[in-house]
């Protein structure tokens, strides 16, 4: 594999296989595109916003205010002249009007807290399905040179085989190794063509649309250490911005709220109402005043079950921030682990590309055996596959640490 300082990302052999699915029309996807498009069209993710609405008219339908009420009486036959007309007007002394308000506010915050999960989730998701997709392009390209050097090694052979310089037992191993490497290119563009269906059906599209991606020309350089980020900087992202903790905060602060409200519930109601009426002896008004008295059950079932819901969120609370804490660490170590093996693995690729051009120099020149060449050709391939799957296991990592920090950056890592 040569490396270069600028390495573009080749799908051209994924066309020359499928000639129909590459469109000239189609403009290039970016991540940013992708992860919008995968936000946008997840069904789950669309139901939520859409229930967001019911919670949303909660917090309007509980800050509502108790309506009056009016009645008229009128005595029958209508000429015995009594009529009595009534209005009354509740009164919520014990704030629970406010509190109850303040409750659906949290409860329906928390649900857009969980929205804002899932779509760190789909970002996430189709960032991992953006990388796959690249790198399956990439491991065709090299496929591609791979398979070109091993045909040019096979013409050199069989004219080192017409002038007597090469056996037979030489040109049938150069057939073979043609054979696995025209196998390994065909191997290549299925995945690709796989990658290409889970790309497709993370934007929410049939998994048969042709695709083609943006390239910035840097995709494959190896990380820099300067880019390892530190572990204390990346949780304290995390416990800021995490929205699943947001959420168990915000349904903890609802609970406590929720307690607050069944307590006011036990001072009743107050209710006013004006009386005037009409007899053949007299005309009157007077006040009606209506107060219940709790007595016997105080609210005490309501109360004890709201209690145990602020206990048991503050609890899920607690549970959920040592749970981060500890998905944090175990995706820092991963992703930091991942950069070293690419590291080095590029270092190797780098030694092997050359070994092998002088492996193959030194075979057709005679200085060394066709066993010693293909065997510094296995290690050079072994070397290239590691390095591809290397770069595919840190971006897989590096995604899962934005997820564990709980915010999907739409640019490349």
């Amino acid at each position: 594999m040569k490396f270069s300082g600028k390495i573009m990302l080749t799908v051209f052999s994924a066309a020359a296989c499928f000639p129909s699915a590459w469109p000239e029309t189609e403009p290039p996807l970016t991540l940013n595109i992708i992860v919008a498009a995968a936000r946008g069209n997840n069904k789950e993710l669309l139901a939520m916003r859409r229930r967001l609405a019911v919670a949303q008219a909660l917090i309007e339908e509980n800050a509502a205010r108790p309506n009056p009420s009016i009645e008229l009486e009128r005595q029958t036959p209508l000429d015995a002249g009594y009529q009595e007309f009534k209005i009354y007007q509740p009164f919520a002394l014990n704030g629970r009007i406010t509190l109850a308000k303040q409750t659906a506010q949290a409860e329906a915050a928390a649900f857009s807290a969980d929205i804002a999960a899932l779509e760190n989730e789909i970002a996430a998701a189709a960032k991992t399905a953006y990388y796959g997709f690249r790198l399956a392009g990439e491991r065709i390209r090299f496929e591609e040179a791979n398979l070109k050097f091993s045909m040019d090694m096979l013409n050199s052979m069989q004219l080192q085989f017409q002038t007597g310089q090469a056996t037979n037992a030489d040109l049938a191993r150069a057939k073979v190794e043609t054979a696995r490497n025209k196998y390994r290119l065909e191997a290549a563009q299925s995945k690709l063509k796989a990658a290409e269906a889970e790309l497709n059906c993370c934007m929410g599209r049939p998994p048969q649309i042709p695709i083609t991606v943006a390239d910035n020309g840097m995709f494959l350089n190896a990380p820099s250490a300067s880019r390892d980020p530190a572990f204390e900087t990346t949780l304290a992202a995390a416990l800021s911005s995490r929205p699943d903790l947001a959420a168990s905060a915000l349904r903890a602060e609802a609970a406590e709220t929720g307690a607050a409200l069944e307590k006011r519930k036990r001072i009743p109601d107050l209710t006013l109402g004006w009386i005037t009426g009409a007899s053949p002896e007299e005309r009157y008004s007077k006040l009606a005043v209506t107060l219940e008295l709790p007595l016997w059950y105080r609210n005490r079932g309501a109360i004890a079950r709201a209690e145990a819901e602020t206990t048991a969120r503050a609890q899920d609370t607690d549970s959920l921030n040592l749970s981060v804490r500890k998905q944090i660490y175990t995706a820092w170590l991963a992703r930091v682990l991942a950069a070293k093996r690419v590291r080095a693995a590029r270092e190797t690729v780098l030694l092997v590309n050359d070994l092998r051009k002088t492996a193959s120099l030194d075979y057709l020149s005679g200085k060394s055996g066709l066993a010693a060449f293909y065997e510094t050709n296995r290690i050079f391939i072994e070397e290239n596959l590691n390095y591809l799957d290397g770069l595919a296991e840190y971006f897989e990592k590096s995604v899962e640490l934005e997820k564990a920090a709980g915010s999907i950056a739409a640019g490349e890592l």
